[in-house]
């Protein structure tokens, strides 16, 4: 048997949805439903890590019920040394 080559592709909804295609119904109607939310992302720089000393934080991602809906705190030098 011959081998055989693939690729995957991905397309933004908002693209797919102005393409001509034969999918099913059910796969139509979802693409159909797909919207967005605009999105932006800040960076912040403190002096000194007063997450990790003053909350012990240490990395992660939690979730708010504000608009601020994510806080992503990078785990950068996590065990370095005065910090436990």
């Amino acid at each position: 048997m011959p081998e055989a080559d693939f690729a995957i592709r991905t397309i933004p909804a908002p693209i797919l949805k102005a393409i001509p295609h034969d999918l099913e119904p059910a796969t139509r109607a979802t693409i159909a439903d797909i919207e967005f939310d605009g999105a932006i992302k800040i960076g912040f720089q403190a002096r000194c890590p007063f997450r990790e000393e003053d909350d012990t934080i240490f990395g992660g991602i939690p979730w708010t019920d504000v608009d601020v809906t994510q806080i992503w705190y990078p785990s950068n030098d996590y065990q370095r040394e005065g910090i436990s």
